[in-house]
């Protein structure tokens, strides 16, 4: 480029910007000097857009981090006027982050990890409860898709909940204890065994059912009074795998003991639809 051209546009853009009257002195100039038009508005444009970045970099780094604290201040501060308090504003971007509200927004759009992450940040009375429901959730979820090793994979997650004993005081507010998830662990991968027999996976379904246990031996006390009637009406609607202790005439407490065979009951349905086909 021409010296004086150059030296008449770095003038002219000294002050960061470029009025008409200097950009029509200049293309003047490129004309006398034998320019293209459209290639000086090239340049000016080019170097017109050099100075907004840079100023816009100097701004950003002057005052950039002062504005984004008066900006912070001032969602906090509304959200405090409103009655927000800090676990609501965390439970805000919480939801921007995982994509959904709760545990319960979570498990109906299919999101289970999402899920168990609320389930992991409960406090501890409420966690084994709410990790119970994400589990179940999934692994029904699973079954209705026919993924079924991923919701037997799921399934096994129950048998590492923390949960309580029958005899055992309560532990919060958590309603679950060893025979409830045990039973619902069983529950489940007969429901797989179900749906293996509908699609005729008959070797599939035998191979889950020999891993289920032979016999499981449940606890539950119950409160009958200290009368004998009431111990025989309740001794009277037992089922056949069921037995309750001999009275004793001085407690009001009696434990009834509970047989059940999940592999027996599986090898059963397995029968019945096979029986079925004949």
């Amino acid at each position: 480029m021409n010296n004086k051209l150059y030296i008449l546009i770095e003038i002219a853009l000294s002050g960061g910007k470029l009025s008409r009257k200097d950009r029509s002195t200049i293309l003047k100039k490129a004309r006398d000097l034998g320019y293209e038009e459209n290639e000086i508005e090239l340049i000016l444009d080019s170097k017109l857009k050099e100075i907004r970045n840079k100023n816009r970099k100097v701004f950003i780094g002057k005052y950039g981090q002062s504005i984004f604290v008066v900006l912070l201040n001032i969602v906090l501060f509304g959200a405090l006027i409103i009655g927000a308090n800090w676990d609501s504003i965390n439970g805000y971007f919480q939801s921007k982050r995982l994509g959904c509200n709760n545990i319960d927004d979570c498990l109906s759009k299919y999101k289970f990890e999402e899920a168990r992450k609320y389930a992991s940040e409960v406090n501890e009375r409420d966690k084994s409860e709410m990790t119970y429901q994400v589990i179940v959730t999934e692994c029904e979820y699973w079954i209705s898709q026919n993924e079924f090793e991923k919701a037997r994979i799921v399934s096994r997650d129950l048998l590492l909940l923390h949960v309580q004993e029958h005899d055992a005081s309560r532990f919060g507010n958590s309603d679950i204890y060893k025979e409830d998830r045990d039973k619902k662990y069983y529950e489940i991968n007969i429901a797989i065994i179900e749906k293996l027999c509908l699609q005729n996976q008959f070797s599939q379904a035998n191979k889950i059912a020999y891993q289920l246990p032979s016999e499981t031996v449940n606890h539950k006390t119950i409160v009958v009074g200290n009368r004998k009637d009431e111990y025989i009406s309740k001794k009277n609607i037992l089922r056949p795998n069921q037995e309750i202790e001999q009275w004793n005439g001085s407690s009001g407490y009696y434990k009834i003991t509970t047989y059940d065979s999940p592999r027996k009951e599986a090898l059963k349905i397995i029968d019945d639809y096979k029986n079925h086909l004949k």
